[in-house]
């Protein structure tokens, strides 16, 4: 199968851009959902929101993010004026795409520069463009939108707000990159936990990590930010927004010497201890749709691409039972990795393929293994859940030994590789669900 998948082809795009086009919809009397305090008609703008029809049970929820942004924005960008639509000519645009092939297809068609697979406001076009990482069955069976899309989607609404202010076109892309993202909780907070935004303080130890070393703390931020991931560099704009926000009331904030600190002098700004400790479950890549004392996670991936959730410790004091189910698109691998604080130098990798087959080795960090799925796929339709159950048991000698049990699949691994645990969940080139009767996540509650 292709990198897109073979399914999609140039003239089924055409059709989806036609069936796009059509079923777009303006919330044409601004009226805002159920449960979201209104305004005035003129504190209101519209939107024009494309979303493919499978996906259509999503539209109440990105409208009411829509007019919790706008009732947040018009008090907290108050110094800079809006334009009214009818200045504008035109309305805010967003486009959510089905797959990233249909993504490149659109993109093309209306000669929009950069990559589409990345989400991205066109000021001048008054449009952003965002995909979603696969059409799977799995991720249009949600009832809401996961998580961290969804955060990506109000980013992005932010920018196109930002569009009608033609006051702040001035500042400089960090600044708008801060603004956008501190709004992704719709609560904003300059200190945000994982409880508001999927990725929380997780960005705080890597500046901390550099500014420890010789000099590191001297260097200008916007400097060092420029050299780091994109959840840091946001994450760290955001935090510096919101605090200029507060506390300067100029309409050129990003112009103060407030705004262009030395690391040493943005860290020292933070609370004490915020961002010591790596918040758990701790997400790495997107999509990943998850709560804080959740029973369940799902995660999709972009095409090639992996998603991770470091979920915790587990002190395998009691058995750990789940269930598991692979969507059908892409060359989907999932699974779970187990790190043993006493064998660092491999882990216990379990794999499950779309078809619902699974195998699991002790692997070693050096020389990753390549064993061939070894149970059976699972009876009646593929895509189905499957049980999973880890334990530590004893031999007849009683010595303790780990055992996993899935279905017909039973496998024990050797008494040296013992608790505590370190818990992954991750996806390959695809999505899964994973799901528990009790609450699993952080699994540091499980003893």
């Amino acid at each position: 199968m292709g990198l897109w998948g073979a399914h999609l082809r140039m003239t089924s795009a055409a059709v989806l851009l036609a069936g796009l086009c059509s079923c777009a919809a303006v919330d044409g009397e601004r009226r805002p959902p159920d449960g979201v305090k209104t305004q005035t008609s003129e504190h209101l703008v519209e939107l024009e929101l494309v979303l493919p029809q499978r996906y259509q049970h999503w539209r109440s929820d990105l409208l009411q993010d829509w007019h919790h942004l706008q009732i947040d924005l018009e008090q907290r960008l108050a110094r800079w004026p809006r334009q009214t639509q009818a200045v504008a000519k035109s309305p805010l645009r967003l486009t959510i795409t089905a797959s990233p092939a249909d993504a490149h297809f659109l993109a093309e068609r209306l000669k929009l520069p950069g990559n589409p697979l990345v989400p991205r406001t066109h000021p001048g076009e008054r449009l952003a463009l965002i995909t979603l990482p696969r059409d799977d069955r799995l991720l249009a069976n949600r009832a809401h939108p996961p998580r961290t899309w969804r955060e990506t989607v109000r980013h992005e609404m932010v920018h196109l707000l930002a569009c009608d202010r033609p006051s702040l076109g001035g500042a400089p892309a960090w600044f708008h990159e801060g603004l956008a993202e501190a709004m992704v909780a719709l609560k904003p907070t300059p200190f945000p936990d994982v409880q508001q935004s999927a990725f929380g303080s997780s960005w705080v130890p890597n500046l901390r990590e550099l500014q420890a070393v010789d000099g590191g703390g001297s260097m200008a931020l916007h400097t060092v930010l420029a050299g780091e991931a994109s959840e840091i560099r946001y994450s760290a704009w955001a935090c510096l927004v919101l605090q200029l926000l507060q506390e300067q009331k100029s309409t050129r904030p990003w112009q103060l010497p407030f705004a262009h600190p030395t690391l040493a002098e943005f860290l020292a700004s933070l609370p004490t201890a915020y961002g010591d400790v790596l918040p758990s479950p701790l997400p790495r890549g997107r999509e990943l749709d998850f709560e804080i004392g959740g029973k369940e996670l799902f995660m999709a991936s972009l095409p090639s691409k992996a998603v991770v959730l470091q979920a915790g410790s587990w002190q395998a004091r009691q058995p750990l039972s789940f269930q598991m189910r692979v969507g059908r698109t892409g060359a989907a691998m999932a699974g779970m990795v187990l790190r043993s604080q006493a064998d660092p130098n491999q882990v216990l990798r379990i794999r499950m393929n779309t078809f619902g087959a699974v195998v699991a080795s002790l692997e070693s960090l050096q020389r990753p293994n390549t064993r061939a799925y070894q149970s059976r796929p699972q009876a009646g339709a593929t895509s189905g859940w499957r049980d999973f159950e880890l334990q530590v048991q004893n031999d007849e000698y009683g010595k303790a030994f780990l055992q996993l049990q899935s279905a017909d699949y039973k496998r024990n691994f050797a008494a040296s590789f013992t608790a505590p645990f370190q818990i992954e969940f991750y996806v390959v080139d695809g999505a899964c669900e994973i799901r528990s009767q009790e609450p699993f996540l952080p699994l540091s509650h499980l003893r």
